[in-house]
């Protein structure tokens, strides 16, 4: 290709995407439960869920981000 992106690439990466999303999400949930049954306040539980959506949701862009350089 001469530089132009293929308009399915770009459905595909926001199917990618979003799918990422919704597993940080329940990571996010399960840890913010596991720490809030584990004794933590619900303000230490909520940011333990939030660390752990940022974890995995920079593990999902750099995975995605690997398989993309590695497709081309």
């Amino acid at each position: 290709m001469t530089g132009r992106k293929d308009p399915a690439d770009q459905g595909l990466l926001a199917v990618w995407i979003s799918i990422a999303v919704v597993f940080s999400l329940l990571a996010a949930g399960v840890a913010g439960l596991l720490a809030w049954a584990g004794g933590l306040k619900p303000p230490a539980a909520v940011l333990t869920g939030g660390g752990a959506f940022l974890g995995f949701m920079t593990l999902g862009l750099a995975i995605i981000g690997i398989f993309r350089s590695n497709r081309h």
